[in-house]
């Protein structure tokens, strides 16, 4: 468990530090990929659930064997992106 400990701490740290900084970039985005987002609600809300996921990675890093179910859903997060 110790591996699973690792993997999905550093799994949600990565994400952590890969999403926050997206939720300052809404205008950048639009000016460096146009056209600009005309619905920031969907970009917004991308970011957020994508930082839950990561929460929810730390959190599972504390009890790997609890949240084993959780695992697999987790898995095919990271694999989806």
């Amino acid at each position: 468990m110790n591996f699973a400990r690792r993997v999905f701490f550093w799994s949600g740290v990565y994400g952590l530090i890969v999403l926050l900084p997206q939720y300052f970039l809404e205008a950048k985005t639009g000016r460096d990929f146009p056209p600009a987002i005309t619905h920031p609600e969907f970009f917004y809300g991308f970011i957020g659930v994508g930082l839950a996921w990561q929460v929810l990675f730390l959190i599972i890093a504390q009890d790997p064997v609890r949240y084993r179910p959780v695992m697999l859903c987790g898995a095919l997060e990271k694999v989806g992106c």
